[in-house]
């Protein structure tokens, strides 16, 4: 005999879990059910010699609208709102007067931004072409050569993912203004946290992998039966959706590195296979052993890469002795992020999604690849759920 509830959830990403909790408010009966050991989705961490190993490199925007709104029982550590860039005109830092007037004066002259490259930052921020590249919307705007291959391009393609920048535009933008405005922040004791946060209180059946849907009708792959009013589905469609990857290498000092809790850019001309590095112990000590530091390394190229080589570039980079560096492990990411050509129209709200016999199909590849999106399409689906049912 089928196991009823109201609503029955799959997936237990960051959208299934936002559906639930939207339910669960609304004293909704639901459960989640989750194919993988744990929820989390594509946001996930793990523990590995004493250290804590995010899937790829995962920071929070606290400037998210949704994240804003959550009430969770989460500690943010936040990176320094300026960056590293180093290139072949040495060492500089990039950031804005308004959050760091002090530094701002202090790198004057040495900044690849010139005044007239940070205005056009803020043209950038406010931008919605539609019509253009993120490439191309560099060019538009007039930046200077240096500012581009210094830091642009590095920050941008390891934020979207994307190393032709051929994404739309607006996700540039957007990315860009939110980033000014609450800058990125790991999450205390690794991202995974964040989901489990969002699971406390929610009725979630983890490694059950649904095998038959059909309207309010489930069948799991080990034979249980379930039936709800109606079904949130939050997998990922399969057909026509291209996925973006990265590759992301941890290294363990065996010395604090001070960093200053900046990232580190690798600027696009230099002969280097890192695009960016970040210190996380640096950031939430928590993430490594006391008296060491855990590097985060991604990579340009996001295939599998000698990781003997990006050791040997890191020394350098870094200008650590390469003794001091050992490596503890590498993650491919194959789904990291949707790649979408065009934007819907409610950018950056992801589209209302959809309802088809007693099914609600709520994905982020639907919209687009980010944190806010993920939530706030779990959110709509969690409401149009409720709309559906009697409460």
């Amino acid at each position: 005999m089928a196991e009823f509830r109201d609503v029955i959830v799959i997936g237990a990403g960051l959208t299934g879990l936002a559906a639930a909790r939207t339910l669960v408010a609304q004293s909704v009966d639901c459960l989640v059910l989750e194919k993988e050991a744990e929820v989390g989705g594509r946001v996930r961490s793990e523990e590995f010699e004493g250290c804590i190993l995010d899937h790829g490199f995962q920071v929070v925007l606290p400037a998210y609208p949704s994240i804003r709104s959550l009430d969770l029982p989460i500690r943010m550590k936040p990176f320094s709102q300026a960056s590293t860039c180093i290139s072949a005109h040495g060492k500089s830092v990039v950031c804005d007067p308004i959050h760091n007037l002090k530094l701002f004066i202090a790198s004057l002259g040495r900044s690849p931004a010139s005044i007239s490259d940070l205005f056009r930052m803020l043209q950038h921020m406010r931008a919605r072409r539609f019509d253009l590249s993120t490439d191309r919307l560099l060019d538009v705007l007039g930046y200077t050569d240096r500012i581009k291959d210094d830091f642009l391009r590095p920050f941008l393609s390891g934020v979207l993912l994307d190393p032709d920048l051929q994404s739309p535009s607006p996700l540039s933008s957007y990315f860009l203004e939110r980033f000014f405005l609450g800058g990125a922040s790991l999450v205390d004791g690794g991202i995974h946290n964040f989901p489990k946060a969002l699971a406390k209180n929610l009725r979630i059946e983890c490694s059950t992998e649904v095998s038959e849907h059909a309207g309010g009708r489930i069948v799991t792959k080990d034979g249980r039966e379930y039936a709800a009013k109606v079904v949130v589905d939050t997998r990922p469609k399969a057909a026509g959706t291209r996925w973006l990857s990265t590759q992301c290498h941890y290294f363990l000092s065996t010395r604090a590195v001070d960093l200053e809790r900046r990232i580190v850019l690798i600027g696009s001309t230099m002969p280097s296979s890192i695009n960016h590095i970040a210190n996380l112990t640096e950031v939430a000590p928590g993430y490594s052993p006391a008296g060491t530091a855990l590097l985060s390394v991604t990579t340009r190229d996001s295939s599998f890469a000698d990781v003997k080589k990006v050791q040997t570039e890191l020394s350098a980079i870094l200008e650590l002795p390469d003794s001091q560096i050992d490596y503890l492990k590498s993650f491919r990411v194959d789904k990291a992020l949707p790649f979408v050509p065009s934007l819907p129209q409610e950018f950056p709200e992801p589209p209302m999604p959809t309802l088809s016999n007693q099914t609600i199909f709520a994905s982020d590849t639907l919209a687009y690849g980010s944190q806010h999106a993920s939530l706030k399409m779990g959110q709509m689906a969690g409401q149009l759920a409720i709309s559906k049912i009697d409460v």
